[in-house]
């Protein structure tokens, strides 16, 4: 069984080893773990971890974030042209729910102008640790690069330039 995190973008991306590295390097993993683990001591243990084995490798068109040593590793892969229309196609006429209002008038506007979507897949398991952290924290670094909205596990969407604030939330 696998989780989503998808980065609807405006504008294609290429997928970036080094800067996936840096973004990670940088970014405050510990708030974000504090608020994925039952205590801050879980958290911190489990970044503590992570930071010896963390690498980012490039698969052919595909990139994998590793982060412990078995288990599923974050898999990170980007569609356009027709295989992106099919899948926003698809999003647009049965994953979304009913709703108007600004949030759902955004996020239908940002399908429709989407050329390029970034899945970002990982193991249920990996949805609630460090996968979803090291997820978040990538997508919205794609979704900055990409003109574009992130969708957090189908269901919450959000922007880069206001992550804490959900645009539109929907189960």
């Amino acid at each position: 069984m696998a989780e989503w995190i998808s980065v609807y973008c405006g504008s294609r991306i290429e997928l970036d080893v080094k800067d996936m590295r840096e973004e990670l390097a940088t970014a405050d993993l510990k708030t974000l773990a504090e608020a994925v683990f039952d205590t801050d001591e879980e958290a911190a243990r489990a970044l503590e971890s992570a930071a010896g084995q963390l690498r980012i490798e490039r698969h052919g068109a595909e990139i994998e974030v590793h982060w412990k040593s078995a288990g599923r590793p974050l898999q990170i892969r980007a569609v356009s042209g027709t295989a992106a229309e099919g899948d926003i196609a698809e999003v647009l006429a049965q994953r979304l729910p009913a709703g108007s209002g600004p949030g759902p008038d955004r996020v239908r506007a940002q399908l429709a102008r989407s050329r390029q979507v970034v899945y970002l897949e990982m193991g249920v398991n990996e949805a609630k640790g460090l996968g979803a952290v090291f997820g978040e924290v990538l997508a919205f670094r794609l979704a900055a690069a990409g003109d574009g909205l992130v969708w957090l596990f189908d269901r919450q969407w959000a922007a880069p330039d206001d992550r804490a604030v959900p645009i539109w939330s929907h189960a």
